[in-house]
């Protein structure tokens, strides 16, 4: 595919940026900047220069100290979209959590279909209907949740567990 096509250039490109990595996604590549953010003009020079040369089928997708070269029709909400029509999900609610911009078109898809949006970390979401402080907190919540659903009925609702956000 196109991206398998154009990665082994960009792996050669970063590993001469020191502070740049890079992340094989199946239908995307994310070049992370956080170990050091002075290299994110480098990052979005070299995710810039790949989706011009993937064209219009690709687009940039900025998120929390990177930058993603991913399928132009390719998001979040989409992905949830397809898990959720597929079995064993088909008639679930769905439960999303994220912590980044690039969460926010799950959140959306998850509160259309009555689900439990969750952001992660102190930054709101204008999306995401609950928030949490943490990821420890998140997998503290999941594992009380776990704990409380064992053997109870599927309808049963985990949201109760959480403080709604107030926007």
């Amino acid at each position: 595919n196109a991206i398998s096509r154009i990665t082994p250039r960009l792996e050669d490109q970063v590993r001469r940026l020191p502070g740049l990595l890079i992340e094989k996604k199946s239908q995307a590549i994310a070049l992370h900047y956080r170990q050091n953010p002075a290299r994110e003009s480098d990052a979005w020079s070299l995710a810039e220069h790949a989706a011009r040369e993937l064209g219009t089928d690709f687009r940039l997708l900025a998120g929390k100290n990177v930058v993603e070269i991913v399928v132009a029709d390719a998001d979040k909400g989409k992905a949830i979209e397809r898990f959720m029509a597929i079995s064993p999900y088909v008639g679930r609610i769905p439960v999303f959590a994220g912590d980044d911009v690039t969460d926010e078109s799950g959140f959306e898809v998850v509160n259309r279909m009555g689900g439990i949006s969750i952001k992660v970390g102190e930054i709101p979401s204008p999306l995401a209907r609950f928030r949490i402080g943490s990821t420890s907190e998140l997998r503290a919540w999941l594992t009380a949740v776990a704990t409380t659903l064992e053997g109870a009925p599927s309808s049963t609702i985990a949201a109760t567990m959480l403080e709604e956000e107030s926007l």
